[in-house]
């Protein structure tokens, strides 16, 4: 129960900040069960910026593979959501590969990250920087 309330607060914390409480994970109910949750963020000039304006980003799109390279889950939020909470996913690693989109459609920046999502309820990965390209 303690868990199961962290991590509403930790969602509900996440939602009225500007991330995209999304529930189209994997489905794992037969087994211990967790969630994804990241912002992102853009190299500009000597530094990073979450702003997606100044960043030139319209729409990021992002995709969590397994260890195997297998698509689990892949979807695109407008940029100014500002990150994603993804849920039911089994405990293992994986990898988010995430593109930032012009407006233009054009890919500008990209981002690879591997994570281990060990820990039930949410697993925060905080800030993913995607690379100018």
């Amino acid at each position: 129960m303690k868990i199961a309330t962290i991590s509403l607060l930790a969602a509900l914390t996440l939602a009225f900040t500007g991330c995209v409480v999304h529930h189209d994970g994997p489905d794992c109910d037969h087994e211990p069960c967790a969630d994804i949750g990241f912002y992102w963020e853009f190299e500009y000039g000597i530094g990073v910026t979450d702003d997606c304006i100044l960043a030139g980003v319209a729409r990021v799109e992002f995709t969590i593979l397994d260890i195997y390279d297998k698509v689990i889950y892949t979807s695109n939020r407008p940029c100014s959501e500002e990150g994603a909470i993804i849920t039911d996913f089994f405990y293992d690693t994986y990898q988010i590969f995430l593109e930032g989109i012009d407006p233009d459609g054009y890919v500008i920046y990209e981002g690879l990250y591997e994570v281990d999502v060990f820990e039930p309820g949410l697993n925060d990965f905080d800030y993913l920087t995607l690379d100018y390209l």
